[in-house]
């Protein structure tokens, strides 16, 4: 800009005519001295340099910021968070019953487990004690009378079973003899009848089997004198027939006019000769038959005779052994009397038994009863004093109002916790879910606090889950995480924030993280869903 002046100063001025297109009818306004072509193309040159350098630089501060925003650069996720107690290291002191306060330790006392926090002042319980514990002795003098009564009657009892299951098996096994012979097993007694018995039954079928044989014999034999007789008969009618042809041939031999050695002669000869040896034969086998059936017939009554003895012992046995039957009977009869006496003696016994165990049973629950009061006495006196059950610091105000104060049961007194890790629980945006994992750093910082009192750690534990906050404006997560606190200065319920380290991102990035959290871009630009 000072240059250009300084150009205009120095190019020498001339006049320079008024030009066709001014109007003729207005007068012609001053005009300034026309500077030569030569002056007026030294003058525009520097007038456009400048123009053009700053253009030149407008791009590349545009273009520079441009690149610049494509830069990764850090970036953290916020959100509201509360300081918790870990599980199990916070221990609350409630009155167990009403009374009035006397108090051991002040707020923010480190105290150690089992260190007497405060005292009950409450009723004498020194009588109740002892007339509960008297009592108590009394029943159980009570109690080893009873024991000593039930024992006697158990031990009846146990002789009396035993001797009516003595009775019982006895019965039992008689009853198993009586239901042995019903079936035909027989004892020994029955089973020796059963067996002599049985050898006479199986003579008797021999003695049966062999008459039946000699009666089959006797058959036989009478059958082959028949056939003898017949054949006899047959044999004497040849010889006679044969005997009558020689007879009508001897004329005929005598006067020589037929030889004897003559083929009829001889003919009829030896059939007469055949004849008679055959009838001698057969009278022999018929008097050999007739001796054998004469034998056949004496076995047969020898067999009959054997027979009759042998049914005469089988019912001497039946006797016998029905005899036995009997007795079993009259023995059953015996043993169910007796094992009858056994259970009414068992009875008894068992009665007596029961009594003695309501006796006990009575002793017992009184015991319990008195041992209930004593122990519920010894507790309201044990309750008297508290003690810590963890190690930490005494976290409640305002404990010298309730030192020497009377409370009612059930009273929150103080409280204690241990405060060297604390718990985290933060709320992020549900719209950060997808920046936050196991594992990332996060730093817990308090509102109004110096910068340098910063909490470090990582995220242990994410848990999604859609709730509304006061505002009912966003939808949140949660994170949790735990850090130390060494010097006890944060104090459960403290609240704060957190910032969780992400992996980074650029400034377009964040613009429009940041801008999808006030507007949903990807239902209205789908490729920046894409």
């Amino acid at each position: 800009m000072t240059s250009q002046p300084q150009n205009q100063n120095s190019a020498p001025l001339r006049v320079v005519p008024p030009t066709t297109d001014t109007p003729q009818e207005q007068p012609a306004p001053p005009v300034p001295p026309t500077p030569d072509p030569d002056s007026e193309t030294t003058s525009a040159k520097p007038q456009q340099e400048p123009t053009r350098h700053r253009w030149l630089w407008v791009g590349t501060a545009v273009a520079t910021l441009g690149a610049v925003g494509f830069i990764p650069l850090p970036n953290h996720v916020r959100g509201d968070a509360t300081l918790k107690t870990l599980p199990g290291q916070r221990q609350t002191i409630h009155m167990s019953r009403p009374g009035r306060v006397r108090l051991r330790v002040r707020p923010h006392d480190r105290v150690q487990p089992d260190q007497v926090l405060l005292s009950v002042e409450s009723e004498d319980l020194a009588d109740q004690l002892t007339e509960a514990e008297r009592s108590l002795q009394e029943e159980n003098a009570a109690l080893e009378v009873a024991q000593q009564r039930l024992a006697r009657s158990q031990q009846r009892l146990r002789n009396a079973e035993d001797q009516l299951h003595q009775a019982q098996r006895r019965l039992d096994a008689h009853l198993d003899d009586m239901r042995a012979i019903q079936l035909g097993i027989g004892i020994p007694q029955t089973r020796r009848f059963q067996e002599e018995r049985g050898g006479v039954q199986a003579e008797e079928e021999r003695d049966r089997y062999e008459i039946e044989r000699l009666q089959g014999e006797v058959r036989e034999l009478e059958s082959r004198q028949g056939a003898i007789a017949r054949e006899l008969s047959f044999w004497s009618a040849q010889k006679q027939h044969h005997q009558e042809e020689l007879d009508k041939l001897q004329p005929y031999i005598a006067r020589e006019a037929l030889q004897t050695s003559h083929p009829v002669v001889r003919d009829h000869q030896e059939k007469r000769v055949n004849a008679e040896d055959r009838m001698i034969q057969l009278e022999g086998e018929q008097e050999q038959n007739q001796a054998r059936l004469q034998q056949v017939e004496s076995q047969i009554r020898g067999q009959e005779a054997s027979l009759n003895r042998r049914d005469h012992q089988a019912n001497v046995t039946r006797e016998q052994e029905q005899q036995v039957q009997w007795d079993l009977n009259q023995k059953r009869m015996d043993l169910e009397e007796e094992r009858d006496r056994r259970q009414a003696e068992r009875d008894t016994a068992h009665n007596e038994r029961e009594t003695a165990t309501i006796q006990v049973q009575n002793h017992q629950e009184a015991i319990a009863a008195r041992q209930a009061q004593l122990e519920d006495l010894r507790k309201r006196d044990a309750e008297r004093t508290k003690t810590a059950t963890i190690s930490g610091i005494v976290l409640d105000h305002n404990l010298d109002q309730r030192d020497g104060a009377f409370m009612q049961a059930g009273q929150e007194v103080l409280q204690i916790a241990n405060l060297s890790y604390l718990e985290v629980t933060a709320q992020i945006a549900q719209a950060d879910y997808h920046l936050v994992e196991k594992g990332q750093l996060v730093e817990f910082r308090m509102r109004n606090q110096p910068r340098d009192i910063t909490y470090r750690s990582s995220i242990e534990n994410r848990r999604p889950l859609t709730d509304r906050r006061e505002s009912g404006i966003e939808d949140v997560f949660e994170v949790t995480f735990h850090i130390e606190n060494p010097e006890n200065l944060r104090l459960p319920e403290d609240k704060g924030y957190v910032q969780i380290r992400t992996e980074n991102r650029n400034f377009y990035q964040k613009i429009q993280h940041q801008f999808g959290k006030l507007i949903d871009l990807g239902y209205y630009f789908p490729w920046l869903a894409d």
